[in-house]
């Protein structure tokens, strides 16, 4: 999946960030957080995790 199709599924991020690879972060209503990393729009996912209001990170899908 690329993160073009992310956006086209969830809307567009809250937040840009990143160096050498773009961060994609939407803010959720509990406070938490879904931290996408990606080459770039149309490049494959690297990692997308959950970040809780604790700080307690998950991974949501099982890394390669």
């Amino acid at each position: 999946m690329s993160m073009s199709e992310v956006v086209r599924r969830c809307g567009e991020p809250d937040e840009l960030g990143g160096s050498g690879i773009n961060i994609f972060i939407y803010h959720l209503d509990d406070g938490s957080l879904v931290v996408i990393g990606a080459t770039g729009a149309t490049g494959p996912l690297l990692f997308a995790n959950h970040i809780a209001t604790t700080g307690k990170a998950s991974g949501l899908f099982p890394a390669e």
